[in-house]
């Protein structure tokens, strides 16, 4: 499926949602690089909370890198009102820094400048730092993986990280895994893909983790979740790997049914690795 052709589905899907439930504040800049504006929205609980002490999670879209909106959360406005009524501040991040910014390494950093916000704003809004946990999508998965497994950002403890159909071993995207796109991954050195592949920092002190990814993926093919979580088995890293059955790259093909298990499934995990 093109790029385009993603980013209009999400866009129509999004167009039909209701008005957003709760107090939420959109469009908050958290950084300016090179004159460019990166900002956050944050959805706040819709349940009371007690605060300074509620539990945030910040989501990364997808988008190869170089594209996305924070706005496609809403994509899965189900699950964010099923967190928010749970007492959770959801916040969700542009980071895409775009070639000039330094493509992948952009959109690290710009993320870490993120995260750094939010540990200094904790206070402003009432959720705890301490409790903060990490939802991205394919692009944004990747990025969460990375900081998870490989940054030290202070003020922060990660309590989990929720994956979806993201990289994990670019040295194996451009030999195959990204199929169409795999000779792109080809233009990083090897060193390059060494250092931005998740799969090379797996120990048996990373946070909890879950891997979402269908089989019938055509842009990151599921070995690379699977080549995951199995090294991460071979030392008993706390990791935990979901398959949806014909999902595609998005899982936006995926019945009510399959999505209302992949959902409950997402959610038995947050609840046993939040408490």
């Amino acid at each position: 499926m093109k790029k385009e052709s993603v980013i209009n589905r999400l866009n129509n899907i999004i167009d039909k949602k209701p008005p957003i439930k709760g107090k939420v504040h959109l469009d908050i800049e958290y950084a300016k690089v090179k004159r460019k504006q990166y900002a956050l929205d944050i959805y706040e609980p819709l349940n009371k909370f007690d605060f300074g002490k509620a539990p945030v999670i910040v989501f990364m879209h997808g988008g190869s890198w170089t594209h996305g909106d924070k706005s496609t959360i809403r994509v899965i406005d189900r699950f964010v009102n099923e967190l928010r009524d749970n007492g959770w501040f959801v916040i969700s991040i542009n980071y895409v820094a775009g070639l000039w910014g330094g493509f992948i390494d952009g959109a690290l950093s710009n993320s870490i400048k993120a995260l750094d916000w939010i540990v200094k704003n904790a206070s402003i809004y009432g959720y705890d730092p301490k409790k903060t946990a990490l939802h991205g999508v394919s692009a944004g998965g990747h990025i969460a993986l990375l900081i998870a497994l490989n940054e030290r950002i202070e003020g922060i403890k990660f309590s989990f990280v929720l994956s979806e159909y993201a990289p994990t071993d670019f040295f194996d995207m451009a030999n195959g895994d990204a199929f169409d796109d795999s000779k792109n991954f080809k233009l990083l050195s090897k060193r390059k893909q060494k250092e931005l592949s998740p799969i090379n920092y797996i120990s048996k002190d990373i946070p909890p983790i879950l891997l979402l990814h269908g089989t019938n993926d055509n842009r990151v093919h599921i070995r690379q979740s699977e080549k995951f979580f199995n090294k991460s088995m071979e030392i008993s890293a706390p990791v935990d790997f979901f398959k949806i059955d014909g999902g595609n790259h998005g899982l936006l093909n995926i019945d009510e049914k399959e999505r209302k298990k992949q959902e409950k499934t997402v959610l038995n995990f947050i609840k046993n690795h939040s408490k």
